[in-house]
């Protein structure tokens, strides 16, 4: 399932949905919404630079941030993660997961990134960091 960052509107709160659905159901106020409406609502909002996935999100099979040029750092807490990718986030400076296990995380031409955080004790499978030229750390803590 390829799933994106939307906002509801309703609410206003920020969380992965699965692109390919039609509708889907907000898990914070209950209201359904169009996702294609949501999703491109979403990409015109300019004022978004923090994106938290909370940890009512017990997994994500996948996620994709590739181009989203707004947000400045990504917080995840979530139990498992199958794939995630961040490509092209121009502005993108932190991510931080709390996660117990990591199929795939890939991070390219994120030029802005200076920092990863990785739980110590997290599974993890591949991890692909290429292009990020003002990356200082990736820590496992």
């Amino acid at each position: 399932m390829p799933f994106v960052e939307v906002k509801c509107p309703s609410c206003a709160s920020v969380f992965p949905v699965d692109k390919t659905k039609d509708v889907w159901i907000c898990g914070y106020c209950g209201k359904p919404f169009i996702v294609e409406k949501a999703l491109a609502e979403y990409k015109k909002a300019s004022g978004t630079k923090d994106v938290t996935v909370p940890d009512t999100v017990k997994s994500i099979e996948y996620l994709d941030f590739s181009g989203c040029d707004n947000i400045q750092s990504i917080t995840i807490n979530v139990q498992s993660i199958g794939s995630f990718d961040f490509s092209d986030c121009k502005n993108l400076q932190s991510i931080n997961i709390n996660a117990n296990s990591i199929d795939s995380l890939e991070i390219t031409n994120c030029q802005s990134l200076q920092i990863v955080n990785i739980p110590r004790t997290a599974k993890i499978e591949n991890i692909e960091i290429s292009d990020c030229k003002n990356l200082k750390s990736v820590t496992k803590k």
